[in-house]
């Protein structure tokens, strides 16, 4: 369920961008690198819509140069959509920095809903098995136990 309800959110955001008379994910991932200089000039000031898909688009890209600003917007972004965001890209990025601090975000993040959604993005593409999810009573929970 998660997957499904993670999977339609980046597709709202993916088809928001297209309707905004931005380049399409293909256009951009076959782009030649410059690319990823305007991509880095929009984490660093633009509006909440425009940073999350710059975000997202570099995490695509691999952009080894996104690792730190995305770190920052992991972990001061006012949002929790612009904090889960930055956690995906890290985690597609592979970098060991990002991905420890996704993995931290997933254990301290003030928001239960961006420490859950950390959990399972560490899970898919870091290290399956790191975090367990439980049920809490009969009542199904998103909470994430570190397996620590």
């Amino acid at each position: 369920m998660k997957r499904i309800v993670v999977t339609v959110g980046l597709c709202c955001l993916l088809a928001a961008a297209a309707s905004a008379g931005n380049p399409d994910l293909e256009t951009v991932l076959t782009s030649p690198p410059g690319i990823e200089k305007e991509l880095l000039g929009k984490l660093a000031g633009c509006d909440s819509c425009a940073r999350q898909e710059a975000a997202f688009l570099l995490g695509c890209l691999k952009c080894p140069q996104a690792v730190i600003p995305l770190m920052a917007m992991l972990h001061e972004g006012t949002s929790e959509n612009c904090r889960i965001v930055a956690a995906l890209s890290l985690c597609m990025l592979g970098d060991e920095r990002g991905t420890f601090a996704v993995k931290r975000a997933a254990k301290f993040d003030s928001s239960r809903k961006v420490r859950t959604i950390c959990a399972w993005f560490y899970n898919q593409y870091v290290q399956n098995g790191s975090f367990a999810f439980v049920q809490e009573g009969s009542v199904p929970s998103n909470l994430a136990l570190g397996a620590d």
